[in-house]
């Protein structure tokens, strides 16, 4: 591939990676602090996708210090609450408060409407081929992944 070609394609991918990073759904929380919401009030409907740090810090790809001030700042708001473990003392379990849940509420209604505004420029067209583009792309990149990993398996 062209070194430009390349760079163009990251360019556009890391912009796109970054996107909901800045959006801002009020006029106080920030993306992540509503992703970190929603994690915790899945955790709560599922136990078995417990939260868990490594896997937020990995998903929205910020360090392990950023997702716990971000969950400091969300206890000093009132959103969630930090109480030790009940199963593991060693560790703490995060709960939403009922101002966490109303925001949460809140913000999925405010996040529709901004996503439905983006959606207003975009075509039905558009949209089918750029998530068959994306699923092809994470395929070939899969495989590349794949391919690769087996050679350095294979030497062990």
């Amino acid at each position: 591939m062209e070194t430009n070609k390349r760079n163009e394609f990251f360019t556009a991918l890391n912009r796109l990676r970054k996107f909901p990073h800045h959006m801002r759904v009020d006029g106080t929380m920030q993306f992540t602090e509503l992703m970190i919401l929603m994690n915790i009030q899945r955790a709560e409907e599922f136990p078995e996708s417990k939260f868990n740090v490594k896997k937020i810090q990995k998903f929205l790809n910020i360090s392990q210090s950023a997702v716990s001030q971000t969950i400091a700042s969300l206890e000093d708001k009132g959103y969630i609450r930090r109480d030790i473990d009940p199963n593991d003392r060693r560790k703490f379990a995060l709960t939403l408060t009922p101002l966490g849940s109303d925001t949460i509420h809140t913000m999925n209604a405010r996040m529709d409407e901004m996503m439905d505004e983006i959606f207003e420029s975009i075509s039905d067209e558009e949209i089918k081929q750029f998530s068959a583009f994306t699923q092809k792309l994470v395929e070939a990149g899969q495989r590349v992944i794949d391919k690769n990993n087996a050679k350095y398996e294979n030497k062990e």
